[in-house]
């Protein structure tokens, strides 16, 4: 394998679930947040499993066709996951959350940093 290769959970924890079910938009001039219904049902998922999905850090416990189904519905693909992190790098604002999210009261301020955190030290 090469030095510098990934393995396929490496490769998908650049951005983790829970990562991913923040970049979630819907598409559009208007684009808003998906909520975790309309993920669900674009996957093809219960709710129930993709709040479950969502709320992990990790790829690690979940199953890989399930990994590809969750982010496809959120609108991460690997293929152009470098723009997202452009996206999440360009979306911050000087005080360190992104501006998209400064009207969705629901997203704690403690998960917004800690994406945050996560987001640079995968830039880095």
């Amino acid at each position: 394998m090469h030095p510098t290769a990934k393995t396929y959970l490496e490769q998908l924890d650049r951005i983790p679930p829970n990562v991913c079910r923040l970049l979630a938009r819907s598409r559009g001039r208007n684009a808003r947040p998906l909520t975790v219904r309309e993920i669900a049902l674009a996957a093809g998922f219960t709710w129930q499993k993709a709040a479950w999905i969502a709320r992990k850090k990790t790829w690690a416990d979940v199953a890989v066709a399930d990994a590809d189904r969750f982010r496809a519905a959120c609108g991460v693909r690997i293929r152009d996951e470098h723009r997202q992190l452009a996206l999440l790098a360009r979306g911050m604002s000087q005080d360190g959350v992104f501006q998209f999210w400064d009207h969705v009261e629901r997203i704690k301020t403690h998960d917004k940093k800690r994406v945050v955190a996560i987001m640079l030290k995968n830039l880095a």
